[in-house]
């Protein structure tokens, strides 16, 4: 996790920033820790991961972003279903991101293909790529106020509340797939995915895929571009600071 964590819903001292990144650093130190019953990783798994920083630096580079955190590989928790659901018995995912301590857990036994293992560690490695905010409540704690899209204000609404989580969790798929398409070749020489892999079903949103369309469509007409063209500017802003991108999305 970068060392300049942003805080935003009401103004901190330079304590309090330093205090709470201090804290953000900490858990994700923590976090790092293998849990009770996690075993190793595969050399799949440890070459997915490096394929994984591979793709993101590249497509991040593509964008206009230069900085890239590469993901280590103790900051992915790869774990069986059993050891999954005593960890989280509450979570319905296959897979999450925890931006609070910067680390990525994955039900290794709801993926019985590679290429359904790349895509959700893909997956929640964009979400990790991507802008994060925090909000430090002084009673309750330090929330991620931001991942990508996904947005919380616990400080004006009473329910933490994720907006836009949807959007984010398309937008971000759509991002996989792109990466995916665009290193195809290299995706079947290390892994065996192959283009049927990656046009087939081994993304958890992409049902939700004509919405994405029509949106891109009525924005392109509105802006005179191309649709992917919109689709661009929408998946740069997963990882950038301004939202503005999303002024059109709502005209439309």
């Amino acid at each position: 996790m970068s060392e300049n964590h942003e805080f935003i819903g009401r103004p901190y001292s330079d304590d309090e920033k330093s205090i709470a990144s201090q804290a953000l650093k900490k858990w994700a130190e923590e976090s790092r820790e293998k849990l009770e019953g996690e075993g190793e990783k595969t050399a799949e798994e440890i070459a997915m991961l490096g394929a994984i920083n591979e793709m993101l630096a590249d497509e991040l580079k593509s964008l206009g972003i230069d900085e890239y955190d590469p993901i280590s590989a103790d900051q992915v928790h790869i774990l069986s279903e059993e050891v999954y659901h005593k960890n989280f018995p509450d979570t319905t995912d296959k897979a999450f991101y925890r931006a609070t301590s910067d680390a990525v857990y994955f039900d290794r036994d709801t993926a019985d293909t590679s290429a359904r293992r790349l895509s959700n560690l893909m997956h929640e490695s964009v979400h990790r790529a991507s802008r994060k905010k925090f909000y430090v409540d002084e009673k309750k704690g330090i929330y991620d106020a931001r991942t990508g899209y996904r947005l919380r204000s616990p400080w004006k609404e009473d329910e933490e509340e994720n907006k836009l989580r949807g959007f984010n969790e398309l937008i971000t798929d759509y991002t996989v797939h792109k990466l995916f398409l665009r290193n195809a070749k290299m995706l079947e020489e290390r892994f065996g995915i192959t283009q049927a892999d990656i046009h087939g079903s081994i993304y958890t949103y992409m049902d939700h895929g004509p919405i994405l369309a029509a949106i891109t469509r009525k924005v392109a007409t509105h802006r005179g571009s191309t649709p992917m063209e919109v689709f661009d500017t929408l998946e740069r802003g997963l990882f950038t600071n301004t939202l503005l991108n999303l002024k059109d999305v709502e005209r439309v």
